[in-house]
């Protein structure tokens, strides 16, 4: 299958301060996904035809740490947002070639927020969009402050989260608080990816399934409560 590639993507600030191995995986997404820029993730075997291990939460963090380049659909597999923009410019009903990848939306269910994305945005908007990129320039200037270990305990306390709170701090100390090669911009935010994660490990462990699986197992884990919960109440 040929696509076209994004020579620009060079220039651009955020791909260059990417690590070798995030370009290769944003690379590795934008070549496997399908012609919708829909793609199942399969870090294992990303992992292998990189050359090294991905983390999944990490990917996500750096893709979009200054927009949504990545949309995490319900099914668990990522929505490359200005894919069909790129490689196809405004999808049309009557154009043939534009029909496989409007039928790949309607299987996804995105179709409908494709369609509402392009109807909405008119020139009146534009000067909005603009307002937008400009607060969202001015908030990544602002100078991230290291939270202090009390602050860290309190936080998780509130949320009665189950994250260690030194355990946190320790590792972010000893990475400069940087996610990836990027500084960090939320620290509480980085508290819930970590909670996260072991919402996830406690899932495979429930489920007797390596973690990669239970990433995806919440939508699972739902419904199978509901079936027992609706068996207790027939009884």
């Amino acid at each position: 299958m040929k696509r076209f590639t994004d020579t620009d993507k060079w220039k651009d600030p955020w791909f260059r301060k990417l690590s070798v191995d995030y370009k290769n995986l944003w690379q590795y997404i934008t070549d496997n996904c399908d012609n919708a820029g829909v793609w199942k993730p399969d870090f294992e075997l990303a992992s292998f035809c990189i050359g090294q291990s991905i983390e999944h939460e990490e990917a996500l963090d750096l893709f979009n740490q200054d927009k949504e380049r990545i949309k995490v659909l319900d099914n668990g597999k990522w929505y490359i947002t200005d894919f069909i923009s790129f490689q196809c410019g405004e999808l049309k009903e009557k154009c043939k070639p534009h029909a496989h990848v409007l039928s790949l939306l309607k299987k996804h269910n995105l179709y409908e927020r494709y369609a509402k994305g392009i109807h909405t945005l008119k020139e009146k908007d534009k000067d909005k969009d603009q307002d937008i990129d400009q607060e969202k320039e001015e908030e990544k200037k602002k100078r991230f402050i290291k939270p202090s270990l009390e602050e860290i305990e309190q936080y998780i306390a509130e949320q009665n989260y189950t994250v260690e709170p030194e355990n946190f701090f320790n590792f972010y100390e000893s990475k400069g608080w940087k996610v990836g090669n990027q500084p960090m911009k939320d620290w509480k935010a980085a508290i819930r990816t970590w909670q996260s994660k072991n919402k996830n490990k406690a899932l495979a462990k429930a489920y007797g399934v390596g973690q990669q699986v239970a990433n995806s197992m919440d939508a699972f884990k739902a419904f199978n409560e509901e079936m027992e919960l609706k068996q207790l109440e027939g009884k």
